[in-house]
This record gives structure tokens, sequence and C-alpha cells, in this order.
């Protein structure tokens, strides 16, 4: 009868879906293994500078008696950044999109295109990869924003991935999407163009969850993806929640979380972050700094995975602004993949505490960040070493999770 036609359609459709991404699958493998193989043939200039130093980083990672991790991650603002302040005449004048490639305005001190993306990145040690489960940290800037028009404002982006820096530039590629309607030099991938494209083909295999397929595994609820503009070569196909951003940039004034997966697997997480939660930088109509726009700010972000397979990924994140030193400080927070005793053993066999050089003397040498790995002779990251009273209230009402 027809509704066993049906039936027996929908089961071959899904034994072909099945042998197709094996094959995929089975493809990707050879290619990630000729590249880790080979390693030192990937260009790793295409995923930005590498080096964090611009922004004067501090970090700090500590674990509880529940097994509970408070990750912080602290920069200053780096003024020699491309800014055009917000809803400004400058900003519209700089950051128009509905121009060719070759009539968008460049940025004379670096010579990129204001519409780029700054991307600056370095690998985590080994230990905090290990309790927080994310490989490398990447710092964004977008002077102009993304789409849609509710983040078309100035962005920082910490963007945590698990593929190894050289998985991502050597094997998540794709033929991009060179139509027009999408935001300038995004090198968003052609979801119709990857039949020859074997890498381009994982940027579609889509780990969905077993009790409800339109849903994906250890994304936050509400979150779907538009095979459009959230394919992103080395990032991974992009996820978030729909009714998230506002209409207008100008009433985005709180934290944004994108997630991404490739090859079936969760490739990134995504704090977005508004210039204007971490700075006193808003303008009046008439484009002079803003009288009301001075002090401290904080915002947050609460999490809840759906079918999470990844028990390191964070329950809370949260951003604070210190207007008196104009620090910015990440904070982030969830259950560690290695428990308090392991993390400390972890912790001193690569040197001890994380320390941090004398920016303005390194700068001025040009000289490369210790990474925190204990053998610098600077600052101990006192401005990040240690929790709060608040975070540590937080860690309180997040064990009660996890009994």
């Amino acid at each position: 009868n027809s509704s066993s036609s049906s039936n027996n359609n929908n089961d071959i459709t899904h034994v072909v879906d099945a042998v197709r991404d094996c094959t995929l699958r089975h493809n990707n493998e050879s290619i990630a293994d000729a590249a880790d193989d080979d390693a030192t043939t990937v260009d790793l200039s295409v995923l930005g500078t590498n080096s964090w130093t611009r922004f004067r980083p501090g970090w700090s990672l500590t674990v509880n008696d529940q097994c509970l991790y408070e990750f912080v991650f602290q920069i200053e603002h780096d003024s020699t950044l491309p800014n055009a302040g917000e809803l400004s005449y400058e900003f519209a004048r700089q950051c128009r999109t509905d121009l060719a490639v070759d009539a968008l305005r460049k940025f004379p001190p670096d010579g990129k295109f204001w519409v780029e993306t700054r991307q600056h990145w370095e690998a985590l040690p080994p230990y905090v990869q290990a309790v927080i489960g994310f490989h490398h940290l990447s710092i964004d800037w977008r002077a102009c924003g993304e789409q849609p028009e509710g983040y078309a404002k100035p962005t920082y982006e910490f963007s945590f991935y698990k593929p190894t820096p050289e998985y991502r530039a050597g094997v998540m590629n794709c033929t991009l999407f060179t139509g027009g309607g999408l935001l300038p030099l995004e090198p968003f991938c052609d979801a119709e163009n990857q039949v020859n494209n074997p890498q381009g083909q994982q940027f579609f295999v889509i780990p969905r969850a077993v009790s409800n397929p339109s849903k994906t595994v250890n994304m936050p609820e509400g979150f779907t993806t538009d095979f459009q503009q959230s394919p992103v070569r080395y990032v991974g196909t992009r996820q978030w929640n729909p009714t998230a951003p506002p209409r207008f940039a100008e009433d985005w004034n709180d934290l944004a979380l994108q997630m991404a997966t490739y090859d079936g697997d969760l490739s990134m997480m995504r704090v977005k972050v508004p210039y204007s939660a971490v700075s006193n930088a808003a303008f009046d109509a008439n484009d002079n700094p803003a009288p009301w726009d001075k002090g401290d700010k904080f915002h947050s972000l609460h999490m809840n995975y759906h079918e999470s397979t990844i028990e390191t990924l964070p329950d809370t994140i949260s951003v604070d602004y210190d207007h008196a030193d104009g620090f910015i400080r990440l904070h982030v927070i969830g259950k560690a993949g290695v428990c308090r005793s392991e993390f400390e053993s972890l912790q001193q066999s690569a040197g001890g505490k994380a320390f941090f050089p004398d920016y303005d003397e390194l700068i001025a040498t040009d000289g490369n960040s210790t990474n925190g790995d204990g053998d610098g002779d600077g600052d101990d990251g006192s401005g990040v070493e240690g929790m709060s009273i608040m975070f540590a209230t937080l860690l309180v009402a997040i064990a009660a999770a996890y009994p």
C-alpha cells in the first residue's frame, strides 16, 4: 500500500544517507591524516595572527573540590584597531557593505578592509585543554560587526576551538559562495557547490539529536542553522538562536553565543561581545562621547544544552568591564575535564601558575608572549588570579546541579 511504500522509501533514504556519511567521513579522515603527517606544510596565517600580545592578555584557571572550573581571560582594548565608533556617521561611511569588494574602504595602518575580521589566536597549555575541553582561543575584532543588522556594530569575539590550528587550516576548507547578498569578504561555504570537495561536504554533516532530529546535540536550546550563512571556512557550520539578534544594532548591548560543528563534531564556541558592553564608547547624536556611558559593566549568559555529550561545555559565561583600569574580563564556568588534584598535578608539571611578561617591554622589543607557560619573569596574572566572591557564589550554585 502507499503507506508501506512511503516507509520503504524513507528507509532507503536513511540507508543512502548513512552510506554517504560514512564515505565522507572516510575521505575526510584520509585528508586529516595527511595534514597531521605533514603539518609543517599547513599555512596557519589563514587563521590570523598567532599572538595575543596586542591585547596584553592575562588568564587564570582554577578547579574546586566539586570538580568545577573557572577560566578567566583578561584583555585590554587595543586603541590602534580600526574603530569608527558606534552608530556614528564615520561608522556608516567606513563600514558600507553594499559596494563591490574593490570599492570597500581599507584601514591604512594594517592595509586590511574595515569589514575584515582581525583574528589573534594562541594555543592553550595542554593542562588547560584537559580541563575546559578546547585547544586554542582566538580573539577576534570586527570593526563593522556582522550580519544580521542587529550585530552590525564594533564587536569582540572570543572564539574557542576544539580542533587544532593545523586541522582547521589544512582540512576545514570548502568551495566558497561567490554570489551577492552576503557580507563581503566573509568566507561562506557554498551549500550547492561541494560535490567534488570532500572537506567542504563535511560542513553539512550535522550531529542531529536522536530524540529530535530537528535539533543538534551539544547546542543550547533554540539554536538552529542557516546553510546559506552558517558554514564558514576554517570555523565550521555555525548555529545560534535566531531570536537573539535585535532588529537594530543600537539595541544590542548584551552577550551572544554561537556554536559550530564540522564533520559531525563540535568545532567551536564563540562569545560575541559588543564593544559598547565593554567600554565607555557610546556616542550622542552629535558624534560626541556620551556622558551617560560611564562606569563598570557586567553581562552574563547561562546555557542548557540539548543531549550534551561533552561534559566540559560551560554552564555560565560572563564578561565584565573595569572602568578604572580598562580591563575586559571573560569568565567561563563549567564542569572540569579533570578534578582538582589531577589539575594541580598537571599544572605543577607544566611549571606552575601562569606568568605574563611586561607587555610594554615585550612590544618594544617585538618579542613573543610566554603564553602563560611559567617561564616568564613578569606579572603572575594578579588582575585575574583567584575567584571573586561573586563567581565563587556562582560556582556554588552550579555545584548544586552536579550532586
